[in-house]
């Protein structure tokens, strides 16, 4: 399958400029191998956030979609992104670590 779109969707609080500076940084440097990448950064924290992630899951046309979630987030969004594969889409999740970095970007 040729990749042609990239989308990176993530879920993350404004206030954590290196995260949304990588988010930035990876679109910018597929931009350079796929004719569109773009990025999708939810600043809502919550159930609220959450759920908008999953909407920009559905909406996506991408050949390719990273993930940056949290744990919590991939049970909403578990069956999404089954239905995303059957599809054809590509998945890649961006797991933020240690552990101690996802409390952080929640409170």
């Amino acid at each position: 399958m040729d990749i042609k779109k990239v989308e990176y969707i993530a879920k993350c609080d404004s206030s954590h400029a290196g995260v949304e500076n990588k988010i930035k940084y990876t679109v910018n440097a597929l931009g350079k191998k796929v004719s569109v990448s773009e990025a999708s950064i939810v600043n809502e924290l919550g159930i609220r956030g959450s759920i908008n992630i999953v909407c920009r899951l559905l909406k996506s046309d991408a050949d390719l979609i990273i993930l940056r979630s949290l744990s919590y987030n991939l049970l909403l969004a578990f069956p999404f992104l089954i239905y995303k594969r059957l599809t054809g889409t590509k998945l890649v999740l961006d797991i933020p670590t240690p552990a101690v970095n996802q409390v952080e970007e929640i409170l």
